[in-house]
């Protein structure tokens, strides 16, 4: 086999695993492409550059036998990433199942270091492997089915990662050494292996495979655990269990064990199930199975799940409680009684009972879990002393979804403020997070110097690394966000709620424009993002009038900072001192129109429904933008009122506003598709095509735009 085929895998495994025969402590030795154990003389094959210390007799995947071959194929042939697109099309979940990379979105909590040791057993279709190479300085990826460890080879070779060793074995047998690894993760499997050794009770075989996890970590080492919680709410809804049925881990064992003998069940694999055997757990369970083998942990709630720990929680009557209060707050259609009841539940410790998975971060019992054993925690007061230190600090963590960044909320335990705001990236996406606190030190800054200004920003702390991850941190500030506000308020009362704030918030973008502007640091916008129409995705008529629009001379514009993304979302507003803050500095921005700020306050407030309510039509984002923009209404003629205050206060013509319109829109679209919001670069293109084709009904059409005062004044000089 040429090893040119799998340039992520060494053939150097001389001292990297131990005999499964006799146990020996010496190491195993190179020979013809074979493992051999010096003092049994046992062997085990190396094919295609992988140790082969198991091969399971039957199949188990997520797709059927008969696919797998070909998924292979096409992952070969297309790129893993158009297979996995073209295979799971219509199958969100399993999608992102296979190729989300944030499924380890939990790493930035661990403090790895950048020489660290990885295992990640189980490993699947390598979405956790390929996290955990970027965070890692070497990372063993075990998995045992044929088909998958195949494809995890082809992954990681089109991804030209190199610092991974494939092993295919199983995780009753590690054929590694004590003390080996910083980090072990065990996602989605530990539920499963009481079906791999059928002699004892599942439990007993979860326990042992705990402890041999155990003596695996080194002592300051890290298991990561994700698994589904027995008594779930979804498992009361009618969930598929790991037996292929509904209900069966909320039966007694014997019980599940006859439903499924009489119904039989061949889930994720080819042979018939006839014993229950896939045992999940309730919180105090997974402690006590934790400390049979030596460990304890730490609880979190992985939301939506822990395949998908978009955001995680701690799992505490207080943690719950705040996060379903913030989180109902910001749906688009609040239910009042949800936060009632659910923070009643909570407050009792109810409804920590019925969280639907885990992810549990756990230690050696001989490290207690605490504030000394937390090594972000530890980095952050060892740099920033100044941050003070809390008795059992908290962290709440959350994913923009783009692969960006990371926020950390840290508490104390004592206020429903989070205290430090802690800002992740993996390198090189780093320079993301460091522009930030940039640019949050430079507005910081400037407003040290306002006489009691009208709103405040965080303040910045400072930046640290460790090993492949850079961290910032700022205070945390207390408040809610307009735009969550602006969604509790009643629809009936939308229109005087707003009446009442936007002034508020428009004098603040003025505020911000006159203390940024001629800032020479900020970046400036990319020319072309405001100089070229998105051509590719518009007609010919559409892009040439967008040409013509965004090709005038913008005298002014190159001193002209804005925050960047001054929407509804990054405003606070504390409702006890009514002080008002702007969060999320990271795309402050210099070169654009003096107005840009104000259209995307008013732009993002779309989502808080803003509609004509007899219109009898259904509610798109189009007819919102259509209403607030476009139409007479009152909406309308509040928004008016907003721009023609700005346009006042900054010096602004009403005349340039169709202009400096069109180049907003035409900046967010492009702005959006940089970051990869694809939905909303479409919503913004939306924008643009409705607002040229309806420019007669636009809410200040009699203001007369530029070009056409322009021409007045060139017919006058005639």
């Amino acid at each position: 086999m040429d090893d040119r085929r799998s340039p992520a895998f060494s053939n150097e495994f001389e001292g990297q695993f131990r005999c499964l025969a006799c146990d020996c402590c010496s190491p195993l030795i190179v020979e013809s492409q074979r493992l051999i154990c010096p003092m049994c003389a046992a062997t085990w094959q190396v094919k295609d550059g992988i140790p082969r210390f198991f091969e399971p007799p039957y199949y188990w995947g997520e797709i059927a036998d008969t696919e797998a071959a070909s998924f292979i194929e096409e992952a070969r042939q297309l790129g893993w990433r158009r297979a996995i697109a073209q295979r799971f099309a219509g199958k969100e979940g399993l999608r992102r199942y296979v190729s989300d990379v944030r499924r380890a979105s939990w790493l930035p909590l661990l403090g790895l270091g950048s020489d660290s040791i990885a295992l990640d057993v189980g490993s699947g279709y390598g979405a956790i492997t390929q996290s955990l190479a970027a965070a890692a300085g070497t990372v063993y990826s075990l998995e045992a089915s044929n088909q998958r460890i195949e494809f995890i080879r082809i992954r990681l070779e089109q991804e030209n990662i190199r610092n991974v060793h494939l092993v295919q074995g199983t995780a009753l047998q590690l054929p590694f050494f004590d003390e080996m690894f910083d980090l072990i993760v065990v996602n989605g499997v530990l539920e499963w292996v009481g079906e791999w050794q059928t002699n004892k009770d599942p439990r007993a075989v979860q326990a042992e495979f705990l402890r041999s996890l155990s003596r695996l970590l080194k002592p300051q080492g890290v298991l990561v655990i994700g698994i589904e919680n027995r008594i779930s709410f979804a498992s009361f809804r009618g969930a598929v269990d790991h037996s292929g049925l509904r209900y069966t881990n909320l039966m007694p064992r014997s019980l599940a064990t006859m439903w499924l003998r009489w119904f039989g069940s061949r889930y994720r694999t080819n042979f018939r199930k006839t014993e229950y055997r896939t045992y999940t757990y309730t919180e105090r369970g997974y402690d006590r199975l934790l400390g049979d083998a030596g460990l304890n942990g730490r609880y979190y709630w992985p939301i939506p799940t822990y395949n998908a720990p978009h955001r995680l929680v701690p799992v505490s009557n207080t943690m719950v409680e705040r996060d379903i209060e913030a989180n109902e707050a910001a749906r688009s259609k609040p239910r009042r009684w949800i936060p009632f009841v659910a923070g009643a539940l909570a407050r009792t410790g109810l409804l920590r009972l019925f969280i639907p998975t885990f992810v549990i971060i756990a230690r050696k019992c001989a490290q207690p879990i605490g504030e000394s054993s937390e090594p972000l925690w530890e980095a952050i007061r060892d740099v920033l002393p100044a941050t003070g230190s809390y008795d059992n600090p908290e962290f709440t963590l959350s994913h923009n979804g783009r692969q960006e960044k990371t926020i950390i909320n840290v508490f104390d335990g004592k206020n429903s403020v989070p205290q430090l705001v802690v800002k992740s990236s993996a390198a090189p996406r780093g320079t993301t997070i460091k522009r930030e606190l940039s640019n949050l030190r430079l507005i910081h800054s400037r407003l040290l110097l306002v006489p009691d200004p009208e709103f405040s920003v965080p303040a910045p702390l400072g930046s640290f690394q460790i090993g492949n991850f850079d961290y910032t941190v700022e205070r945390g500030i207390s408040g809610e966000r307009f735009l969550q506000l602006s969604l509790v308020c009643p629809q009936a009362q939308r229109l005087e709620y707003l009446s009442n704030e936007l002034p508020r918030w428009i004098a603040i973008a003025v505020r911000l424009g006159k203390v940024l502007r001629g800032c020479r640091s900020v970046d400036q916008v990319p020319p072309s993002w405001l100089r070229s129409a998105p051509e590719a995705a518009v007609d010919a008529n559409l892009s040439a009038q967008l040409h013509g629009v965004c090709a005038l001379p913008r005298i002014g514009f190159e001193d002209c900072v804005q925050h960047g993304d001054f929407t509804a979302t990054n405003l606070v507003i504390d409702r006890q001192t009514q002080r008002r803050s702007v969060i999320d500095w990271e795309h402050m921005v210099r070169g654009v129109p003096p107005l840009y700020d104000v259209f995307s306050l008013l732009l993002s407030l779309l989502s808080a429904r803003v509609v004509n309510q007899n219109s009898g039509l259904r509610e798109t984002f189009e007819s919102r933008f259509s209403y607030a923009f476009f139409s007479p209404g009152p909406f309308a003629q509040l928004f008016r009122n907003m721009i023609l205050i700005a346009c006042e206060a900054l010096g602004v013509s009403p005349a340039e506003t169709w202009n400096m319109f069109l180049q907003s829109l035409t900046l967010r679209y492009n702005h959006h598709l940089a970051r990869g919001s694809t939905q909303q670069a479409e919503e913004e293109l939306d924008c643009l095509r409705f607002a040229v084709d309806h420019y007669e009904e636009f809410m200040m059409r009699d203001c007369p735009r530029v070009e056409d005062v322009a021409l007045e004044a060139k017919a006058v000089s005639v």
